[in-house]
């Protein structure tokens, strides 16, 4: 499995930009307390109250009208990006990266997060076709020097799990998917690939894979999200959209839903 990574991209946006003048994404959110003191923005013609983020397609041309906002977004080296913006003021246009596609699929992402219902674990539920729709890691995946807390849904209650090293087939974590998993660093090796195998008495779900980031990539998201974690203008809000922007940038899609699923507290 390849080890994605979005920011390659990045120079060629930034180059066919200077050809089309693509629109840029952004959220922003209120900032401030109590929240009746309702942040306002105005967007072309339309005003908005920010009663929560808010992801908007063209930032550039939105300003804050009452109050006071917090803007996320990619700059143009690919970083996200926080920035206070006054009552009056709009966002620093120059510095938004044209290549908004990260920004909106982690709106999307957090769309079907905040309204898709809760996930349900009675016995005799509807069974999905693959393991990753019921909550197995896929794709590429970074483990936080914590570890990743896995929780699996729609199964029955003697469902179990199991993950296996891909080359070998050795087993190196099982459980009930009830308990559900921590798949951390001591376990499983940078850069290595496994299969996902959901055990059930009443149904067979085909295997599921993942694939752990390599080394150097997994040191550069330590460093970003500490940064995110340091960063005083975000709240418990804020913050998972800042750390889903950034496992969408490197494209690792199960770690974005997990960051984003936070929101659901």
């Amino acid at each position: 499995m390849r080890q994605c990574r979005a920011r390659c991209a990045i120079g060629l946006a930034a180059s066919l930009s200077a050809v089309s003048a693509w629109p840029a994404a952004c959220f922003l959110s209120p900032k401030g307390e109590p929240a009746s003191a309702a942040t306002v923005v105005q967007d072309g013609r339309e005003q908005i109250s920010l009663s929560g983020p808010r992801a908007f397609d063209k930032c550039e041309r939105v300003v804050v009208t009452k109050g006071v906002a917090v803007a996320q977004y990619l700059d143009k080296q690919g970083r996200p990006t926080t920035e206070v913006i006054a009552e009056g003021k709009g966002i620093t246009a120059s510095n938004l990266d044209t290549n908004a596609a990260p920004v909106r699929a982690v709106s999307q992402g957090l769309l079907a997060m905040l309204t898709d219902p809760k996930e349900r674990s009675t016995a005799g539920q509807k069974f999905f076709d693959k393991p990753s729709q019921v909550g197995a890691p896929f794709g590429d995946v970074y483990l936080p020097p914590e570890g990743l807390a896995v929780r699996f849904f729609n199964l029955e209650g003697d469902a179990r799990v199991r993950i296996a090293d891909a080359g070998t087939d050795a087993v190196v974590l099982e459980a009930p998917a009830a308990q559900g998993l921590t798949l951390d660093r001591a376990r499983l090796r940078a850069g290595g690939k496994y299969s996902v195998r959901v055990l059930s008495s009443r149904d067979k779900l085909p295997p599921g894979a993942f694939e752990v980031v390599a080394q150097d990539l997994s040191i550069e998201l330590d460093q970003a999200l500490k940064a995110i974690e340091a960063d005083p203008l975000l709240d418990a809000n804020t913050r998972p959209l800042s750390r889903a922007l950034v496992f969408e940038r490197e494209g690792l899609s199960f770690n974005r839903e997990i960051a984003l699923r936070e929101m659901k507290r």
